[in-house]
């Protein structure tokens, strides 16, 4: 799995390619209210764009910090907290934002698995709809849980799905 960690701000500016040296994890003396430490990227300025074919995985690495954040730069050759290379690469997470009018998420069909298109367009789950989101998420996967929702969400054959539908993830 790709590592990812968000900015502190909104100002950093990611280049149309990755360049060396590669962004490194680094620790920023700091812990939660948890005990989890603050981690984020000492380069962020040599991460790349996401290239397309891993927007939709990015961007779910991305919500599993906060359904709000979104994979906005992409390093092929990423480094961990021990400076080695982490496999798949690492995103730079920054806050999106979710477009209530762009085109619904729809399943559609990539290595011979279902997924969604564009999970960016999942928002937040209503909390009436969290036990149905959890109950859905384990029939699908007993190792996923539900990190969005969307009320119009497309099946794989373009119609919408009476209930709408969650993403879920490991």
């Amino acid at each position: 799995m790709a590592t990812l960690l968000s900015a502190c701000s909104t100002g950093v500016l990611i280049g149309e390619k990755p360049t060396e040296p590669p962004p490194q994890v680094v620790f920023l003396g700091a812990v939660n209210a948890q005990g989890v430490e603050y981690l984020t990227w000492d380069r962020p300025w040599a991460f790349g764009k996401v290239p397309e074919e891993l927007k939709a995985s990015g961007d779910i690495s991305c919500m599993k910090t906060s359904i709000n954040m979104r994979a906005t730069g992409y390093h092929p050759r990423a480094l961990d907290r021990q400076g080695k290379p982490t496999p798949g690469g690492g995103y730079f997470c920054q806050v999106g934002v979710f477009d209530k009018l762009a085109a619904a998420p729809q399943l559609v069909e990539r290595n011979g698995q279902l997924g969604w298109d564009r999970p960016s367009a999942f928002g937040a789950i209503p909390e009436s709809k969290l036990p149905q989101a959890q109950v859905a998420c384990q029939q699908q996967n007993p190792k996923t849980r539900p990190l969005g929702y969307h009320p119009g969400a497309l099946d794989a054959t373009g119609k919408p799905m009476p209930s709408g539908a969650y993403l879920c993830a490991e």
